[in-house]
């Protein structure tokens, strides 16, 4: 009876020992779920996928500096471009916006890509000219004068130019994300009237410090005094220099329109927008991070060509109508003139970088 009760109390002890640890267990797996809520909360698997960046991916902190002010379309573009790029992305990349010169000229900048203490820089072409030598193939005069910009768009985004031109920005330790153009040229204006080849004599014009663009006013006629833009301005003003050219909305934003009396036609060079990006940092991005920055680059290419082709009518018509400027379009007899006494500039050019560049260049525009 003794052997009996000591049984049942063994088993009883066992029966509340398994009962304890079945508790244990229960409360273990209820805990679970509440430990790992944060996870649900993430965009599901195939919507990451889709977009091409991992949950669990690395983050890159990117900048982009420029030279234009708060009040231009390049801004507003810009703006567009890291909204995309952050979104796109689900916000493994970021992209801090310094326009307006707060990270120096435009040179001061590309030292900085170069180096990597900049990310990437958003310029013309002629800025980088000491860099990537190649670009000079943009200040041909004229090159572009007749072309489709839909046509061209097409060149510079892919194809063998562009993917030459990139082998050149390699070279010198940059990335070229972004090669695009609108219909947006660099204009002359003036406070003397053109209509004839003989009224350029003489005309002192403010150019950038540019050996092509200075080469090619020497040679239809006019006076190119290289200076910079800070000083622009107060040259007119004072009557140091009666013209220069840039971009109708350059004009409007500086004030220049102030100092001015005429718009000259001249379509002589085409505005050529460049994304420039540190080539080391763009190799350490993962492939699907480079697919949707390409990606994003493109639907801002778009966004900005539209956005500029929008703005050059407005802002003719406020040069015109509210500033008062005359405009001047010349005829295509003076254009074909113009482009003739520019051959030593693309002479010059082919010297420099070589035959192939201009040759392929209208090959690729040629067969569009």
């Amino acid at each position: 009876m003794i052997k009996l009760k000591k049984i049942c109390a063994i088993l009883l002890c066992m029966s509340m020992i398994f009962g304890l640890t079945a508790c244990s267990g229960e409360k273990t797996q209820t805990s679970t779920p509440a430990a790992s809520a944060p996870e649900t909360s993430t965009p599901a698997p195939s919507a990451q996928v889709e977009e091409g960046i991992p949950a669990d991916g690395p983050t890159f902190e990117l900048s982009l500096a420029y030279q234009s002010a708060e009040n231009t379309t390049q801004h507003t573009a810009a703006q567009y471009f890291k909204k995309q790029l952050e979104e796109k992305s689900n916000g493994k990349i970021t992209l801090t916006l310094y326009p307006a010169g707060q990270m120096g000229s435009d040179r001061e900048i590309a030292e900085s890509v170069q180096f990597g203490d900049i990310s990437i820089i958003s310029s013309a072409n002629s800025p980088l000219l000491s860099f990537i030598p190649e670009v000079g193939v943009f200040d041909a005069p004229m090159i572009f004068a007749g072309y489709d910009p839909v046509k061209i768009q097409e060149v510079f985004r892919e194809g063998e130019f562009r993917n030459t031109m990139n082998e050149a920005f390699n070279k010198s330790g940059y990335e070229l994300i972004s090669l695009s153009a609108n219909e947006q040229y660099r204009e002359m204006s003036s406070n003397k009237p053109v209509s004839a080849m003989s009224d350029f004599n003489g005309i002192r014009i403010r150019t950038m410090d540019n050996k092509y663009h200075m080469a090619f006013w020497k040679a239809v006629g006019a006076s190119p005094t290289p200076l910079a833009f800070s000083e622009l301005y107060l040259s007119l003003q004072q009557g140091l220099i009666d013209a220069q050219e840039n971009p109708y909305e350059v004009l409007v934003y500086t004030g220049i329109h102030e100092q001015q009396k005429y718009i000259i036609n001249t379509d002589h060079c085409l505005f050529v927008s460049m994304f420039s990006m540190n080539k080391d940092l763009y190799d350490s991005m993962p492939d699907n991070y480079k697919k949707v920055l390409a990606e994003v680059v493109t639907d801002y290419e778009d966004y900005n060509n539209n956005l500029t082709n929008e703005s050059i009518a407005t802002t003719l018509e406020k040069l015109v109508n509210e500033f008062g400027l005359e405009v001047i379009d010349l005829d295509e007899s003076v254009l074909n003139e113009m482009k003739e006494k520019a051959q030593p500039v693309y002479d010059m050019v082919n010297s420099d970088i070589g035959s192939e560049w201009i040759d392929m260049l209208k090959k690729e525009l040629d067969a569009k």
